[in-house]
């Protein structure tokens, strides 16, 4: 992508692009609701416990593997 924005425009439209897509990801991530209610003691049990919980929520796994693909592929 940064070829291609090479190629037809300045290499400076390289970091206005890279910008419009962090901020988009930014704003992306607050489609996600605040989960943490109460707070917890920092265990390594509990804080397993919580990544298991949030790997089953499809979700969070589809919007960080978009999230991760479309920075692959930007970069």
């Amino acid at each position: 992508m940064g070829g291609l924005i090479t190629q037809y425009l300045h290499w400076q439209y390289c970091f206005w692009v890279l910008l419009a897509h962090g901020a988009l990801m930014l704003i992306l991530t607050w489609q996600f609701p605040e989960t943490l209610k109460m707070p917890i003691s920092l265990h390594t049990k509990t804080m397993l416990a919580g990544y298991w919980h949030a790997l089953k929520n499809s979700r969070l796994i589809i919007f960080s593997l978009t999230a991760g693909l479309v920075s692959a592929i930007s970069y």
